[in-house]
């Protein structure tokens, strides 16, 4: 590994530090789910209608996929980087290695299953972009395609999203020579 590599402290095989900040923000979203249902039960106290009439429109789905399509970059770059580096035995804890391989083996599910997921979605509900219900909830999937443009225009995002994987996909590629 180059010197110039090593000063951005990627050469972990935790992948949990190499997320940096993007695993705290992803399980902030994921504790907004239940508090969401936690409102849904008690839906009868103001308080109740209050958080539940908040996240309602946002949280499904509009944040947790505003949260990979801001973040597909670094989360492919942690999957990879951590591929690369794969290891099952952690020094001092055995456990803590697992919990971590498994948290980039769902990460790396979400890199590979969400342009795949995100092309059959914008396919099938392609004329109903224009219905404000359906941009309030699915807005940060499909940006500015508009019912006017072309139905190929559905694979924009798509493009951007392999775009940014190849990126990782070249920077990991060439970890080990010095220019990088």
């Amino acid at each position: 590994m180059s010197d110039a590599f090593a000063n951005f402290d990627y050469a972990t095989r935790i992948f949990l530090l190499n997320m940096g900040t993007l695993f705290l923000l992803g399980n902030i979203i994921l504790l907004q789910f239940p508090l969401y249902y936690a409102a849904r039960c008690c839906n009868k106290t103001r308080l109740g209608k209050k958080v539940q009439n908040y996240y309602g429109p946002s949280q499904f789905w509009g944040t947790p996929i505003d949260f990979v399509n801001s973040s597909y970059v670094e989360l492919s770059f942690a999957c990879l980087m951590n591929c690369y580096t794969l290891e099952w035995q952690g020094g001092s804890s055995v456990y803590g290695m697992y919990i971590n391989n498994i948290y980039m083996f769902v990460s790396c599910l979400i890199v590979v299953g969400y342009p795949i997921w995100l092309y059959f979605f914008l396919k099938e509900h392609y004329f109903e972009f224009h219905l404000p219900y359906f941009a309030n909830k699915y807005e940060n999937a499909y940006g500015d395609i508009k019912l006017y443009d072309e139905r190929d225009a559905i694979w924009i995002p798509i493009l951007y999203l392999l775009r940014r994987l190849a990126l990782a996909a070249i920077c990991v590629c060439l970890l080990n020579y010095p220019t990088f």
